[in-house]
């Protein structure tokens, strides 16, 4: 369960990042769209030249065939996210819009908090320390061979069922007793099952004590790689914000004659390529926090 929930959280936000994407090339659009029809409009009073009309169009036509692959990119996300949750219809895409997740990009669990609720709630180990219990069990009761055995019965019936003189009353019979049974030589045999058990115990500690080491760092790695990502979505983040700053002031420079066409086309490619940097990295956060969550089995249901 905690495997299978972690990968429908990498489907969600596989189909996330496209459908980011998907904004991004519509924003793009947009934005050359409307520098199109200025331009047309300055080319047909003489003042812009063809070649920038042009320009803007092939600027429209690559946002849109940018938008087409995020948008068949969104379409295969959607359609693997629906078979993880054993949902099949057609045009299942056209029926979701994904939202982003809640801000707990600043989760507030500490290194030490994640590996406490690791070692006492990871379905793995809580498996092994159950074995472990078992082999424990499995001890005891091979040594308890060794004792005497004591047994109550009781017995409850009637005699003579089949003979005509059968009497209802004196035929009755009623026994009870207490046995003692004492296995005083069993040719090594108790010391074997008791090696054998205890053989099954040191085996099933030992990879207990393994896997516990294997999830602790799995744990710390992960840990440093949230810390990593969420520091890099925050530069994205600023770095966007400066690009479309820049973009904007380009934008008008270009509209007073003081910025080249081609100056425009490279802080708008800016803005681009920083929007979907910014996608990437907040992506990468989830995922990354998502994956630590799994990891200590924190993506699990309280009551597991």
């Amino acid at each position: 369960q905690r495997l299978l929930l972690n990968n429908v959280s990498n489907a969600f936000l596989s189909a996330l990042l496209a459908q980011d994407a998907m904004n991004i090339a519509k924003e793009d659009a947009d934005f050359n769209r409307v520098l199109l029809d200025d331009a047309r409009k300055r080319n047909e009073g003489g003042i812009a030249t063809s070649s920038e009309v042009l320009n803007f169009e092939l600027q429209v036509g690559n946002a849109e065939v940018n938008y087409i692959n995020a948008s068949n990119a969104w379409k295969v996300s959607i359609v693997a996210l629906g078979n993880l949750l054993a949902m099949s219809q057609d045009d299942i895409w056209e029926k979701i819009e994904l939202v982003q997740p809640a801000p707990d990009i600043d989760h507030g669990y500490t290194l030490e908090e994640m590996l406490t609720y690791a070692s006492s709630h990871r379905p793995d180990l809580q498996s092994l320390d159950n074995q472990i219990a078992v082999a424990r069990t499995g001890i005891e009761a091979a040594r308890g061979t060794w004792y005497p055995h004591v047994g109550l019965f009781y017995n409850y019936g009637f005699e003579r069922e089949d003979n005509a003189s059968f009497n209802e009353h004196y035929d009755r019979n009623v026994s009870y007793g207490i046995s003692l049974s004492w296995n005083l030589f069993s040719g090594g045999r108790t010391r074997a099952l008791i090696n054998e058990a205890e053989a099954n115990l040191a085996s099933t500690l030992k990879k207990r004590e393994e896997l516990s080491l294997a999830i602790d760092a799995e744990i710390r790695q992960g840990y440093l790689a949230l810390q990593s990502s969420r520091e890099r979505l925050t530069l994205q983040e600023k770095i966007l914000e400066t690009a479309k700053k820049i973009r904007d002031l380009v934008r008008y420079e270009y509209i007073g004659g003081t910025a080249s066409i081609t100056r425009l086309n490279e802080v708008q490619t800016d803005v681009t390529n920083s929007a979907s940097a910014c996608s990437q990295a907040r992506i990468q956060v989830y995922n990354n926090l998502e994956s630590l969550k799994a990891s200590a089995g924190r993506n699990l249901p309280a009551e597991n």
